[in-house]
């Protein structure tokens, strides 16, 4: 039950960043200069097949390093759990990415046990919540990378064209990079561009991630109220994710994949079904973060074309 109303405070609590970029812009040295900056222990957990150990020793970075053998969610959340269990101060994930592109290819096999892929996401989408959440939940500073989708663009000045390439969204499930207090997208010159800023010390600025930088982050959170030793409080073991909850609420995607399935047998095809819907909601069908006010407009297509409307 709920305690009721408040006074709000700010209180002090572990800062959640990501970094974002194509290839190139610097993801993986910009968070160790961060982390760095921030003080204490660092420890790096590593997709990257140990490429995070070139930049040690550089301009003072010291960290220990965690090179995961496989890319699965237990396999990142096992880490998060023995990087907190171990005291360390910040965590820097270098890549989100795989993840994802592990827990897609998860879907990919599950496919083979199911009618369509819906129905897949509605065994794959909690598990993947989940894993944010328990990053979230986790009482010790982290700051992740992803890689984002590449494009190259044609760039007109002073009458001459180039060809440049730019990072888009990141590669990561949609909507995953609005849960972190800081959003950092890099460009090729290594240069950030903040995204997203809740401490309101980097909002609006364009600048080159430094130590510095890091350190402002750090003492921002330490004025704070209240006491914020990193990391005493418990971290749910990996058997257990289920006891971690998160900010941010979905509806069930298995009650959208029910949905689905209804439309389908009103003679529906799958591409129809997803084409009709993505135009109910004013974007593409994703299963895995359908919101409760976009469920009751599906529900209210389903009625209207149930009844032949």
């Amino acid at each position: 039950m709920s305690k009721g109303f408040i006074k709000a405070q700010r209180k002090r609590k572990p800062v959640k960043m990501l970094l974002t970029g194509p290839s190139h812009s610097g993801k993986t040295l910009s968070a160790l200069y961060l982390a760095h900056g921030m003080g204490g222990r660092v420890a790096v957990i590593d997709s990257e097949h140990g490429g995070s150990t070139f930049y040690h020793g550089r301009d003072g970075l010291d960290f220990d390093i965690w090179e995961l053998e496989d890319f699965s969610d237990e396999a990142y959340q096992e880490a998060i759990k023995a990087g907190v269990d171990s005291r360390y101060d910040v965590l820097v994930i270098d890549s989100l990415t795989h993840e994802w592109e592990w827990m897609k290819d998860y879907v990919d096999k599950l496919q083979g046990r199911f009618k369509n892929q819906f129905q897949a996401w509605s065994v794959a989408s909690p598990r993947q919540q989940k894993f944010i959440e328990y990053i979230l939940a986790a009482p010790v500073h982290i700051i992740c990378t992803a890689r984002s989708k590449t494009e190259w663009v044609i760039e007109e000045s002073d009458g001459k064209k180039t060809v440049k390439k730019v990072g888009t969204t990141p590669q990561l499930r949609q909507g995953t990079e609005f849960e972190f207090d800081i959003i950092l997208d890099l460009d090729l010159t290594h240069t950030a561009h903040v995204d997203k800023d809740r401490t309101g010390l980097l909002d609006g600025k364009i600048f080159v991630p430094t130590p510095e930088w890091g350190k402002l982050i750090a003492e921002w959170i330490s004025s704070g109220d209240g006491t914020f030793d990193v990391p005493t409080q418990p971290l749910p073991a990996v058997a257990d994710q289920g006891a971690v909850q998160g900010a941010v609420q979905y509806v069930d995607p298995a009650k959208v994949t029910q949905a689905i399935e209804a439309f389908l047998a009103l003679g529906m095809t799958e591409e129809q079904v997803r084409a009709k819907l993505s135009e109910t909601l004013g974007r593409e069908l994703d299963i895995e973060s359908v919101g409760k006010d976009e469920f009751k407009k599906i529900r209210e297509l389903y009625r209207a074309l149930a009844k032949g409307e």
